[in-house]
């Protein structure tokens, strides 16, 4: 941490005299430098998740800065160690977050930091001399993850349309959610996603290649809506486990538009008549059919987040396959 904060202070000394740093920068780096004390002073988790959001608060800055611009960074910021994750707490926030920014490259996707900073994929420790548009854009954190998915997902297929093996669906990542980290997410209001987002950008300084395995301890299911469950099916990194098999499915390219927009009810059909086509039996899922983007966008986002319990899922989206449609132990009721 001292050395990155060392080669921040030399990056900020080296701006023009006359007018200084940015004043957005100077405050990010007043914002750090109070945490720190806080850390020093009382210590405990919540002072550090405090001096990571600090972090990432500077991140989104620096992620949104031209890595040419005189004066230049020499490298992105970054290489702390896993146990920053650990010692900032249990909040809900906190594993969605760190899951989020572990998304690693997979498939012709880069990892997850490259699609919110300037940064060349095959060398993290380097910025990328021509970046293209970044993905973290859109209304809200919701619709911004959706973004960084859409673009994960468009990648995938361009790198199969170019004759290379496209690989597993890009979710995959080196920490996993629970799947009642993912019900908090889809709550209304249950998240605090001004935390979350900031944790996000602070956690992409964590070198996650060499991820804590205690990040993958299961946690009591919450009941999770159905169609979500169903969607996820179809954005599983290995695919959907039947037996001593994975099923893989590339979702329909039309399904992420779709709920960004809030026609859920659409995305939902789309995804089931895929999960038919692979001898799949989705358990039904009543949509009243009235345009929700706020649900939509957030749906979209939680289909990036890396979850376990993939046969929770199953059990959650699809019938055993003696059911029918019509059969009498089928919920007839509203169960999202």
């Amino acid at each position: 941490m001292d050395a990155e904060i060392g080669l921040l202070d030399r990056f900020l000394a080296r701006f023009p005299s006359e007018q200084g740093p940015p004043a957005q920068l100077v405050s990010r780096r007043r914002t750090i430098n109070d945490a720190r004390f806080d850390v020093a002073a009382r210590g405990g988790q919540n002072s550090i998740a405090r001096l990571v959001r600090a972090i990432g608060g500077l991140e989104k800055i620096l992620a949104r800065r031209d890595p040419g611009k005189e004066p230049q960074l020499p490298r992105p910021l970054g290489g702390l160690g896993t146990e920053w994750v650990e010692a900032c707490g249990e909040a809900v926030e906190i594993r969605l977050a760190a899951a989020i920014a572990s998304v690693g490259p997979t498939g012709g996707a880069g990892p997850f930091r490259t699609y919110v900073a300037p940064i060349e994929a095959e060398k993290m420790r380097r910025y990328a001399p021509a970046a293209r548009a970044l993905a973290w854009q859109g209304m809200d954190t919701a619709d911004r993850l959706a973004s960084v998915l859409e673009r994960r997902m468009l990648d995938v297929r361009m790198r199969a349309r170019e004759g290379q093996a496209a690989g597993r669906n890009p979710t995959w990542g080196s920490r996993v959610a629970t799947l009642d980290d993912v019900a908090a997410f889809l709550a209304p209001g249950a998240i605090d996603d001004e935390m979350l987002e900031d944790l996000i950008f602070g956690f992409t300084w964590v070198d996650q290649t060499k991820s804590d395995q205690r990040a993958h301890q299961v946690r009591a299911e919450a009941p999770l809506p159905r169609d979500y469950a169903l969607l996820k099916l179809l954005f599983l990194p290995r695919g959907i486990p039947r037996g001593d098999e994975y099923i893989r499915l590339v979702p329909h390219a039309s399904i992420l538009s779709l709920l960004r927009v809030g026609r859920i009810s659409d995305a939902v059909t789309k995804a089931s008549a895929q999960l038919t086509t692979k001898g799949f039996h989705a358990r039904r899922v009543v949509e009243d059919g009235v345009i929700d983007t706020a649900r939509g966008r957030r749906l979209a986002a939680a289909l990036l987040i890396p979850v376990g319990q993939a046969t929770s899922l199953v059990a959650r989206a699809l019938r055993p396959d003696m059911q029918t449609d019509n059969d009498e132990h089928e919920e007839m009721i509203d169960d999202r």
